[in-house]
């Protein structure tokens, strides 16, 4: 069953009508885009890859197949493998988040980022209601008014959800750095807390945050450990497990498809 976005009233004004079509077309987009896999025949796909190991080291001839992805966070040496969940999406902002070079010059050593990335844009598709991506463990997904929230501020701030991954990634850096000041010989076990941790944090953020957004409050209350003002008392809370099997690096510094309802008052 689709997720849609709801109205307080049936009787409501033709304009909030109008703009709660436009919310819930917005959102069959996201979902659609959502749903996109890696396919690896397709030139434009491949080109992201392409983009990302040209980043990752340059000078190298590309391997769609190399071990040299584990560098950057990859569990293998497919990176096309680690992409099931979070499909085009998850490669599209891992792509755009690295080639920028929105890491700290200090990225801490060992932070899994390939990984990272792909796990925090699996956890926003499942928590917006965009795509059935496993998370274990997952019990809270954002309310309706929290949706409706994400979805005006994707409607006039397109590049929203990217700027949502971008914050709750260097948010995870940051735990990452500091779990290595009490635990210098952290590994990749100690990794699953952390993105538990980071995604309840995220839920904190966007559930408390006052509607409409103010994306530049959001994306600071995300990266730090603050979260903006409440809008209203909530109890929920995130408890996420991420599977972290392989050993990984970072040593370039590194609900089947939701609908927004009407409510019924």
């Amino acid at each position: 069953m689709r997720h849609q976005v709801h109205g307080k009233d049936s009787k409501e004004a033709p304009h909030h009508g109008a703009q709660r079509q436009e919310l819930n077309e917005l959102l069959v987009t996201l979902q659609e885009q959502a749903k996109l896999q890696f396919e690896p025949e397709n030139e434009k796909h491949e080109q992201l890859l392409r983009s990302l190991w040209n980043t990752a080291f340059p000078g190298e001839e590309f391997e769609l197949k190399s071990p040299k992805w584990t560098d950057i966070g990859f569990q293998g040496r497919d990176p096309t493998t680690d992409l099931r969940g979070a499909g085009l999406m998850g490669l599209r902002h891992l792509q755009l988040y690295f080639c920028e070079g929105m890491l700290p010059h200090d990225c801490p050593p060992g932070f899994p980022l390939a990984l990272a990335s792909i796990n925090v844009t699996g956890f926003l598709q499942s928590y917006f209601h965009l795509n059935l991506v496993m998370v274990p463990g997952l019990e809270s997904k954002s309310t309706q008014p929290t949706l409706e929230s994400f979805l005006s501020a994707c409607n006039s701030q397109p590049a929203t959800l990217q700027v949502l991954h971008d914050r709750l990634l260097l948010h995870l850096a940051g735990e990452w750095r500091r779990l290595l000041l009490r635990k210098p010989l952290a590994t990749l076990l100690d990794f699953s807390p952390l993105l538990q941790s980071t995604f309840a944090h995220a839920h904190g953020v966007l559930s408390r945050a006052r509607a409409p957004w103010d994306m530049l409050d959001v994306a600071k209350a995300l990266s730090g450990r603050r979260a903006p003002k409440r809008q209203q008392p909530r109890s929920l809370a995130v408890t996420l497990v991420m599977m972290v099997c392989t050993h990984l690096g970072c040593s370039q510094c590194c609900t089947p498809p939701h609908r927004v309802h009407p409510g019924r008052g």
